[in-house]
């Protein structure tokens, strides 16, 4: 704790589970963005959504940031796919790391980049790619509005988080909302923790310090989760 402080950095202690705790919530948002994919949004749209939020960047385009390669070898690794009574994520992830599409780095992923320039532009074949995987799942894609979004990436995040305080892998809201850099969760609405409180669109199960976090999400409309 003292040497972050030393180098400028702002410490925060949190308990040992998979993930500690700004992965494991941010693990939530990921897999009802992998959802949405699957049944009607887009790359484009969701990471819109989570931009005009207040987050510098949407799910996708911080997956091509950090490399879509990371996360397909640690969903072989754990074996994720044959994994029994839990709906696979990786699907359309899969398909594009096939494909070598690892993000930036190879100048596509979710999208694509005119490289050096680093901005991210919807690709045709992705979409392609996201459509021909609800067909093959067997789901009809829909219209699916940015306030379902909004709601589906954010509420589980907040309900982890009241997990992760239940299970005392941090002391308090502070803790787990620090836990996310500022660069990730977004300055102008603050750590995930704080929203519930602040916005009256939120179900009330969830303006609970503690709450039973399968229950709630499924109140907010985001209970398509893994069964844990």
């Amino acid at each position: 704790m003292s040497l972050s402080k030393k180098i400028g950095k702002i410490p925060v202690l949190v308990g040992v589970c998979e993930g500690f705790v700004g992965n494991r919530m941010l693990r939530q948002r990921g897999v009802q963005s992998a959802y949405m994919l699957e049944e009607g949004a887009l790359p484009q749209q969701i990471d819109k959504v989570i931009y005009d939020f207040g987050f510098p960047m949407g799910p996708f385009a911080m997956s091509d940031l950090a490399g879509n390669d990371v996360g397909w070898r640690i969903r072989q690794g754990k074996k994720e796919k044959e994994a029994r009574n839990v709906r696979y994520t990786g699907y359309v992830a899969d398909a594009i790391c096939e494909l070598g599409r690892f993000g930036q780095k190879t100048g596509s992923g979710y999208y694509k980049y005119n490289l050096p320039d680093r901005t991210p532009i919807p690709d045709p074949e992705v979409e392609k790619i996201i459509e021909e995987n609800s067909k093959k799942l067997g789901i009809t894609r829909r219209a699916i509005s940015d306030q379902e979004i909004l709601e589906r990436c954010l509420y589980p995040m907040v309900n982890e988080g009241a997990k992760i305080l239940e299970e005392k892998m941090a002391q308090r809201s502070l803790e787990a909302g620090l836990s996310r850099r500022p660069d990730v969760v977004g300055r102008q609405r603050g750590r995930p923790q704080h929203h519930p409180r602040r916005a009256p669109e939120v179900p009330r199960r969830l303006r609970r310090p503690v709450l039973g976090a399968r229950a709630a999400a499924q109140e907010a409309g985001a209970g398509r989760q893994e069964v844990l």
